[in-house]
C-alpha cells in the first residue's frame, strides 16, 4: 500500500471550507470582532449579495449581521444576545461541560424571498480561535413556519369596515376594485405597514386581524393574512401575568377586556406562551377603540403590542437594574462593601474606600 501525500498548498482548514461552501445549509462565520468573514452559497443566496460580481467573501467581509440584514425576534440585539451566549460558553467550558449550541429565532431582509423564506432559527456554536472567540451560525426553517397553527376561519370572514369581506387571495376571481372596497385594502395595508405589533377584534369577539409586524414576531399563531376566528383562538393562546405566575382567562385578554368595556387602556403588562416554539415572551399592550365614522358605532377595538422580549432577557433585565441599585446605595455608605463568587472570590467592592 503506497501513502499518498498531500499537494501542496493543500490544508484540512482548505477542505473544512471547500465542504461547508458547498453545504445546502446556509453558513455564516463571524470574527472575534463580530464581523462576517466566511459565508457559503446557500448562504449568500440567503442574504441576498449586493454586489454579484464580486465573490460573497469580498461583499460581506467586515460587516455585521445586523448590517447584512438578519433581524432578531422579540427586540432583541445581536450584541446583547452574543454577550449572554459569551458568557454561558465561558461559564460551560470552566465547568468541564461541552459548549452549547444555542437558538435564535430570526427574520433576512432579503426582499426576492417570500415571507416564510425569510424565516429562520439560526443554531450558533461558538468556536475558539487563535485571535479569540468566533460564531458559527447555521441557519434552519423556522419552527412557526415548519409546523404552522393551521387557523380555524370561515372562507369568508366579515371584516370592520361595514361589513365587507376579507376573502382569501385564492378565491377572488374579480379584478375591479369598487370605491368601499378599495378603501377597506388602503386601511388594511395602513395596518400592515406599522412598524408596531398589533391585533384588531371586532365587536362581536368572532375575528382577529394581525399586521404584518405581528407575523413576523409570532408566525400564524394569531392567523395568517386574512384572519382568523376568535373562539378557537382563545381556546389555543396561553396568555399570563407578566410573571407567569397566574394564566389569565379569556375575558382577561387585552383584546376581550378592549371590546368588552368599550375603553382605551394604556401599559397593561402580559405575558404570552409561543403555541408553537414554547418561547416565553412579555410585552406592553395599549388598546384603542374603532367607531364607524359615519354612524359613531362601536365597531371594535386595536391593540398595540410594544416592548416584545423573551421572558429570560426580561428577567435578566430585571436583576440588573437591581444589582446597579444595590451597587449604588453601596457605594454612598461610609463602609467598605464587598460580594464574592461562590469559590470566594472577590469579584465586585464598593468604591467609597480607595485602596
Amino acid at each position: 500500500m503506497h501513502s499518498q501525500s498531500k499537494p501542496a498548498g493543500y490544508s484540512n482548514l482548505d477542505l473544512q471550507l471547500a465542504v461547508l461552501r458547498h453545504l445546502p445549509t446556509p453558513v455564516l462565520v463571524l470574527s472575534p470582532s463580530r464581523k462576517a468573514v466566511f459565508l457559503n452559497r446557500a448562504a449568500d443566496q440567503l442574504i441576498g449579495s449586493p454586489d454579484p460580481i464580486q465573490s460573497p467573501a469580498e461583499s460581506i467581509h467586515g460587516q455585521g449581521p445586523a448590517e447584512l440584514g438578519i433581524k432578531l425576534l422579540y427586540n432583541r440585539t445581536w450584541t446583547v444576545v452574543l454577550d449572554k451566549l459569551v458568557s454561558a460558553h465561558k461559564d460551560a467550558i470552566s465547568e468541564g461541560s461541552e459548549a452549547p449550541v444555542h437558538k435564535l429565532g430570526a427574520v433576512v431582509s432579503n426582499t426576492s424571498l417570500t415571507y416564510d423564506q425569510r424565516h429562520f432559527r439560526i443554531l450558533v456554536s461558538i468556536l475558539t480561535a487563535d485571535d479569540g472567540l468566533c460564531y458559527m451560525l447555521s441557519f434552519e426553517r423556522s419552527a412557526h413556519i415548519e409546523k404552522k397553527l393551521i387557523p380555524h376561519r370561515d372562507d369568508q370572514i366579515s371584516f370592520l369596515d361595514g361589513g365587507h369581506s376579507v376573502i382569501p387571495n385564492g378565491m377572488r376571481h374579480d379584478t375591479a376594485m369598487d370605491g368601499p372596497r378599495d378603501i377597506s385594502r388602503i386601511k388594511k395595508a395602513v395596518f400592515d405597514s406599522s412598524n408596531v405589533a398589533g391585533f384588531i377584534l371586532t365587536v362581536d369577539e368572532k375575528f382577529y386581524l394581525t399586521n404584518k409586524k405581528t407575523r413576523e414576531f409570532l408566525g400564524d399563531v394569531m392567523g395568517g393574512a386574512e384572519g382568523c376566528d376568535g373562539l378557537s383562538l382563545r381556546g389555543r393562546l396561553e396568555i399570563w401575568d407578566e410573571n407567569f405566575s397566574r394564566r389569565l382567562e379569556p375575558h382577561e385578554f387585552p383584546g376581550m377586556r378592549l371590546v368588552r368595556a368599550k375603553k382605551p387602556f394604556t401599559d397593561y403588562r402580559c405575558g404570552f406562551t409561543h403555541g408553537i416554539t414554547g418561547d416565553k415572551i412579555v410585552m406592553n399592550v395599549s388598546g384603542e377603540c374603532l367607531y364607524d365614522d359615519e354612524t359613531g358605532e362601536f365597531m371594535g377595538g386595536i391593540c398595540w403590542c410594544r416592548d416584545l422580549q423573551e421572558y429570560s432577557d426580561f428577567l435578566s433585565e430585571q436583576q440588573q437594574r437591581r444589582l446597579e441599585s444595590h451597587e449604588t446605595i453601596c457605594n454612598l455608605m461610609p463602609h467598605l462593601v464587598w460580594t464574592t463568587t461562590t469559590d470566594g472570590f472577590c469579584d465586585w467592592y464598593s468604591q467609597r474606600v480607595r485602596f
